[in-house]
């Protein structure tokens, strides 16, 4: 017999902005879920979201320590080299956020959320290799986790394509159309 296991979910204002003086308490609501603690389901969800987060970590300490250095550092072309630095892993850590799973039940706007990716890759990656992105979509409403597996799958194909093709120096353009069919 599985031992269950308890999931916790709160929601309100991050802890980082529950100051008393600067706003008043907002009522919380804790949701227990009870879940057998060996559900594929709720592992993979755990999983995932704990992965997220090791991302978004890493992404930020590196934001912070590379832009320390850049206050640091000594001379025009240094700082500007830092700086650059900093807007690449800012331009990641947008991608990473686009591509964190949607929140809630609703059905989510594939289109939209495939349009809001590839401006966070155009950012981090695409503008950077002169390599320019078009996004054809219909509205295509989608389970979160669906539409999180699609914008997985598109940003590994925009990834590998810029990664992988030749533009011998000319301006690149990659095509994304997202219609039903």
């Amino acid at each position: 017999m599985a031992v269950p296991a308890q999931l916790i979910r709160m929601t309100g204002r991050p802890p980082h902005a529950r100051s008393a003086a600067a706003c008043p308490a907002q009522p919380e609501e804790t949701v227990v879920n009870t879940c057998s603690a060996d559900s594929p389901i709720v592992e993979q969800g755990i999983l995932l979201r704990e992965l997220n987060h090791r991302i978004n970590g890493g992404l930020a300490s590196a934001i912070n320590l590379v832009s320390a250095a850049a206050v640091r550092v000594e001379g025009a072309e240094a700082k500007r080299a830092l700086g650059d630095v900093v807007e690449l892993l800012l331009g990641y850590a947008d991608v990473q956020q686009a591509l964190a799973v949607p929140k809630g039940k609703a059905l989510i706007d594939a289109g939209t959320y495939i349009r809001m990716m590839g401006c966070s890759m155009r950012r981090s990656l695409l503008d950077r290799m002169n390599i320019r992105l078009a996004i054809v979509t219909e509205s295509l409403p989608l389970q979160t986790e669906r539409c999180r597996q699609l914008g997985l799958i598109v940003h590994g194909l925009v990834t590998n394509a810029a990664t992988h093709a030749c533009f011998e120096a000319r301006t690149g353009e990659i095509k994304i159309k997202l219609t039903r069919w």
